[in-house]
């Protein structure tokens, strides 16, 4: 099992992968609250708005997730108060904690969950049909 809290502390930057090989990214290296955070190819290794770090929070599975690039935090359009359902990630100048699980796949393997909700952060496939290259992340 992989200690997270541990990983939190030394402030590692990692990346966020989902299904089809896409990062979490920080769109435009903006730290504008309410700015969307996509799915998007991996573009360099130095790109730092595609990298995040775990802070760590008063409970050990719980954590806010942080950009490398911005200091800003993921989170969702409508938080605090509106729902998570069908909402676009974001980042938010104020922390928003999620519940990081591993899951029954390959170690390294983790959900992100909304600590409010339940809801997991998720990633709808690529749009082929346009020429998209990014994906929504809900």
């Amino acid at each position: 099992m992989v200690n997270l809290t541990a990983i939190a502390l030394v402030g590692t930057l990692f990346w966020v992968t989902d299904f089809q090989g896409h990062v979490l990214d920080d769109s435009n290296f903006l730290s504008t609250n309410g700015n969307p955070v996509i799915g998007q190819y991996r573009a360099s290794l130095t790109f730092v708005n595609q990298q995040w770090s775990l802070v760590a929070t008063s409970n050990p599975t719980q954590f806010n997730i942080q950009n490398g690039e911005t200091n800003t935090f993921l989170s969702y359009s409508g938080a605090p108060s509106g729902s998570m359902k069908f909402a676009q990630a974001a980042i938010e100048s104020t922390p928003r904690s999620f519940n990081v699980v591993q899951s029954s796949g390959a170690i390294g393997q983790f959900n992100i969950l909304d600590v409010s909700t339940g809801l997991a952060l998720t990633a709808w496939p690529v749009s082929t049909r346009r020429g998209s290259t990014i994906t929504p992340v809900l």
